[in-house]
C-alpha cells in the first residue's frame, strides 16, 4: 500500500512538471545608436570618395512602417543615400521620389541599403524609408545619411 502511495505521488508530480510551458516571446528593441556606428563609418568611407554629409537622421519603426523626409536638390550635384539599420533589421527599404511620386532612386534588400542619383533639376524631392523586416516583433532603428559631391565641368577651350 505504502508503495502503491509513493507511486501515485510520483507519478503525479511528474504529471505537473510534464505540462507544456508557453514559449518565450521574442521581440527586437530598437537601437538607434549601433544603427549610428554602421553609418559613421559608412559616410567615412564616401568622404574618402569626395562625398560631403549634407545630413544625417535616424527613424525608429516597426515591420512594415514608413518615415518620410523631404529633401531640396540642387543641379550639378550628384547624391547619395546610405542607410543602416541595427541587428534588428533585415530589410530596409531605401526610396527618393519626385512631386509627381516617380521613383528616382530605390535600394532594399539588406539593412545597408545606398543610393545614388543625380544630376537633375527635380528641386523637391522626397526620401521614404520602410521597414520592410525585422528579426522578430518590436522596432528596429534605421540611420539615414544624404551626402553630396558637386559635379566638375569640364575645361572649355
Amino acid at each position: 500500500m505504502q508503495n502503491a502511495l509513493i507511486f501515485l505521488f510520483l507519478v503525479g508530480c511528474a504529471a505537473e512538471e510534464s505540462a507544456p510551458t508557453p514559449a518565450p516571446t521574442r521581440s527586437v528593441v530598437a537601437r538607434p545608436a549601433e544603427a549610428q556606428t554602421c553609418l559613421r563609418t559608412k559616410t567615412f568611407d564616401a568622404g574618402l570618395k569626395n562625398w560631403a554629409v549634407r545630413t544625417r537622421f535616424t527613424a525608429t519603426l516597426e515591420a512594415g512602417q514608413i518615415h518620410k523626409e523631404p529633401m531640396t536638390v540642387l543641379d550639378r550635384v550628384e547624391y547619395r543615400l546610405d542607410a543602416c539599420g541595427d541587428a534588428g533589421v533585415v530589410d530596409a527599404g531605401l526610396r527618393v521620389v519626385d512631386g509627381e511620386g516617380a521613383t528616382v532612386g530605390e535600394a532594399s534588400g539588406s539593412r545597408e541599403p545606398f543610393i545614388e542619383f543625380g544630376p537633375g533639376d527635380w528641386g523637391e524631392l522626397e526620401i521614404v524609408i520602410e521597414q520592410r523586416a525585422l528579426k522578430a516583433a518590436g522596432t528596429g532603428a534605421i540611420a539615414i545619411a544624404v551626402e553630396y559631391r558637386e559635379i566638375e565641368e569640364t575645361a572649355k577651350n
